[in-house]
């Protein structure tokens, strides 16, 4: 359902969405630190924090295993962690997380740190 929900947002915003194989995660990085409304519709975890993007099917295993606490393969080349967005500059007016858990994070003494809360460290 996210390609389906990028198409109509892409249709209300009048921009084209980034999707399947071509939301890479260096392409998405790139694009996360030039557009003035970002909505990113995808899979995500709450318990390591991650957004995943173009060749996830191939770490599906591995996003299950990083979901449930188990060790984490090598999927830094498609998943995207809060402690990466927060090294960006953003500079969008709205940011829209579209994704499981987006919003939920580990409670600390200075709030929730999860994707959210690196989103608005970053801009």
């Amino acid at each position: 359902h996210a390609a389906e929900e990028a198409r109509w947002v892409g249709h209300i915003l009048h921009a084209t969405p980034i999707l399947h194989e071509h939301a890479t995660k260096p392409l998405v990085v790139a694009m996360l630190q030039r557009a003035k409304v970002i909505h990113v519709a995808t899979h995500g975890s709450a318990v390591s924090g991650f957004l995943a993007f173009a060749g996830q099917d191939t770490v599906a295993k591995d996003i299950v295993t990083t979901t449930k606490g188990g060790k984490r393969g090598d999927n830094k080349s498609v998943l995207l962690f809060p402690h990466e967005v927060e090294r960006l500059t953003v500079g969008a007016g709205l940011v829209v997380l579209s994704s499981c858990d987006s919003g939920r994070g580990t409670v600390r003494a200075d709030g929730v740190q999860g994707m959210c809360r690196a989103f608005l460290v970053a801009g």
